[in-house]
C-alpha cells in the first residue's frame, strides 16, 4: 500500500503538467469588426471574401480563429474605435495615424464612366471618403456622397452623376453581379488617382496579435495559398489591372503613411 501511494504521488505532478500543456493548445479567439467590401470582403452566411479567408488560413496555422462580424460602415468603425476588436478596412479612411496595419492587398481608385456623358459635373463616391472629396474638388468637379456603389451606378444611369469615384475591383464586382448591361458601357476614364492598403487594423495595444497573424501569412505565402487566393477573388474584377498591381511582396505591419504609396 506505501510503495502504490508513493507512485501516485511522484506521478501526480507530471499529470498535472501535462493538464496545464493541453491548456495552452486551446485556440486563441481573434475579435474582427469589418463591412462589405466585396470581393475583399463578401457578405453572407459563409462571410466570403479575399481577406477573410486568407486570415482564417494563416490564423489556423497559429492555433488561432477568426470571430468575424459584418456590419454597416459606420457601425465597424465605431466599435473598432470603441472596443477591443481589430477591424477589416481599407487603411486612409481610419481617423488616427497611431494604428497599424497587416497589409493584405491593394486598391487602386479612378474615374468611371460612359460615353454618354462628355461634360462632367457630378462625381459621385461613397460618403465618409473625405480623400475622395478632397481629390474631386481639386479636379473642379462637385462631389455627390451615396451610401454605396449600388447607389453611385444608379445616380450615373439617372444623369445625377456623371463619373463615379470608385475601388475598380469593388465596382466591377458590383456591376458583374447586379448591372450586367451597363458593365458593357461603363470603364474606367481617368486614373488612378487614389491608392491604398486594405487588409486587418489594429492599436497599439493589438500589435503582438498582429505579428503573430503575420507570421501565420508567412507561412501559408511560402506554401503558395496567398497567391492562389488572390487570384481566385480578384482575377474577373482585374479591368485594365493586372494581379500583382494588388499583391504584396512583404506582408509586413505598416502606418498609415506608408499606405499611400500602394500604387
Amino acid at each position: 500500500m506505501k510503495t502504490s501511494v508513493f507512485w501516485l504521488l511522484f506521478f501526480f505532478p507530471v499529470f498535472a503538467g501535462a493538464e496545464v500543456d493541453a491548456d495552452a493548445d486551446v485556440e486563441a479567439e481573434v475579435e474582427v469588426v469589418a463591412f462589405h467590401y466585396p470581393p475583399l470582403i463578401i457578405a453572407g452566411h459563409e462571410q466570403k471574401g479575399m481577406i477573410p479567408e486568407l486570415l482564417k488560413a494563416a490564423m489556423k496555422e497559429m492555433n488561432m480563429t477568426l470571430k468575424l462580424k459584418l456590419l454597416p460602415p459606420k457601425r465597424a468603425f465605431k466599435e473598432f474605435y470603441e472596443k477591443d476588436v481589430l477591424i477589416l478596412s481599407t487603411f486612409r479612411i481610419l481617423k488616427s495615424e497611431k494604428f497599424r496595419m497587416l497589409p493584405v492587398t491593394k486598391v487602386h481608385g479612378a474615374f468611371f464612366g460612359t460615353n454618354k456623358h462628355s461634360k462632367i459635373q457630378r462625381v459621385a463616391y461613397n460618403r465618409g471618403f473625405t480623400l475622395l472629396e478632397k481629390i474631386i474638388k481639386a479636379k473642379s468637379h462637385e462631389p455627390f456622397p451615396v451610401p454605396h456603389v449600388k447607389a453611385a451606378i444608379k445616380a450615373l444611369e439617372a444623369d445625377r452623376a456623371q463619373r463615379i469615384f470608385a475601388s475598380n475591383l469593388n465596382l466591377n464586382y458590383v456591376m458583374q453581379h447586379n448591372f450586367k448591361e451597363l458593365s458593357k458601357k461603363l470603364r474606367m476614364i481617368e486614373g488612378p488617382f487614389y491608392s491604398d492598403a486594405a487588409g486587418l487594423v489594429g492599436k497599439k495595444s493589438q500589435k503582438e496579435t498582429l505579428l503573430k497573424i503575420q507570421k501565420g501569412l508567412d507561412k501559408i505565402r511560402q506554401k503558395g495559398r496567398y497567391q492562389m487566393v488572390a487570384k481566385k477573388y480578384l482575377d474577373p474584377y482585374l479591368g485594365k489591372f493586372s494581379l500583382n498591381d494588388f499583391l504584396y511582396q512583404k506582408l509586413d505591419l505598416i502606418k498609415q503613411e506608408e499606405a499611400a504609396n500602394a500604387f
